[in-house]
């Protein structure tokens, strides 16, 4: 797949990482739940003591099954996808209508910076759904199992927006996924089969990834799937120990720059991350073989933004409980 409109230099990946429409139809997770798991790990270590114990008594009493995700704050992270994919039985005590496009937002690869008019006007995108959770959580006149939903939400949203591929969309070549369909893809292609202009955050971009792969082996995938999941699991299947690698050797004043910003900041941030490396760096050819610099890259990327997302999110708490 050759992008000619997105840079291929590394050095922009190196100064990405120093300092839309709604076109997905069908729902798209981010992280996985390892990713969203470590995330929240680093969220919960950088709050008070205090604090702690205050989010603690927030989420007790849910009612929501454990494999929903509930039962504390890391396991907590996963249930809006929980909730998504399975309504009836992952409901909480609160009705929530369709969350689907809660989870992320769309600005184009050709534009720099997220315009609220155009990438999230009915406010349903995730850069709103985060400022409207984090007031539901600091308003202490609404009912425990509201706040208790708007943490969680908040847990799990903070990760959404750090995964570069929820914040961008670039155009849907046809072309291509037609002769990736007729080369084993792993499903079939919704914007081939809706004739959608843009490919959903790389859920409609077809590619192949196994560790080690060469010469055109690895299992079908889609692009969005591999920064969801793939990439997260290849630094380690265990949330504590991708954690423990994102944080290792950052300093308090590194994690205070970090915290700095807006969502909004925050969000052209990721967006730049995607049109630079996710899209920027991606392999040519019908279904691009992720593996050498392209998944090294991907780890880098992963860590840097798990570890983000997790001191940011405890900012985010911090401010709607202090």
């Amino acid at each position: 797949m050759t992008l000619a409109w997105a840079a291929r230099s590394m050095c922009a990946l190196a100064i990405g990482l120093t300092f839309g429409m709604a076109l997905h139809p069908e729902p798209a997770a981010a992280w996985g739940d390892e990713g969203h798991e470590a995330l929240a790990t680093i969220a919960f270590g950088q709050l008070s003591p205090a604090l702690q114990n205050e989010v603690r008594q927030i989420l007790a009493g849910d009612p929501v099954a454990a494999d929903c995700g509930s039962g504390s704050f890391v396991p907590d992270a996963v249930w809006p996808d929980k909730l998504r994919e399975r309504p009836a039985a992952c409901a909480s005590q609160v009705k929530w209508e369709n969350t689907s496009p809660w989870h992320f937002l769309d600005i184009p690869v050709a534009d720099a910076t997220y315009d609220h008019q155009r990438d999230c006007a009915d406010d349903t995108c995730v850069v709103a759904k985060i400022k409207n959770f984090q007031k539901l959580l600091a308003d202490k006149s609404e009912s425990a199992a509201r706040r208790r939903d708007a943490l969680k939400f908040l847990i799990h949203f903070v990760g959404d927006l750090h995964q570069p591929l929820h914040t961008t969309s670039a155009p849907f070549d046809g072309a291509t996924a037609e002769k990736a369909a007729q080369m084993g893809a792993k499903k079939p292609n919704t914007c081939l089969e809706k004739n959608l202009p843009m490919d959903r955050g790389g859920n409609c971009v077809d590619v192949r990834y196994q560790a080690g792969a060469a010469n055109g082996a690895g299992k079908a995938t889609v692009l969005h799937s591999y920064w969801d999941t793939d990439v997260v699991v290849a630094i380690s299947p265990d949330p504590k120990i991708v954690a423990s690698k994102a944080m290792s050797g950052i300093t308090p004043a590194q994690i205070k720059a970090m915290q700095q910003g807006t969502l909004e900041d925050w969000t052209n941030e990721g967006h730049q991350i995607a049109v630079k490396v996710v899209y920027g760096e991606l392999p040519a050819g019908t279904m691009p073989q992720l593996q050498g610099p392209y998944t090294a890259t991907a780890v880098n990327v992963a860590l840097v933004q798990i570890r983000r997302g997790g001191v940011r999110l405890a900012k985010v708490i911090e401010d709607a409980l202090k």
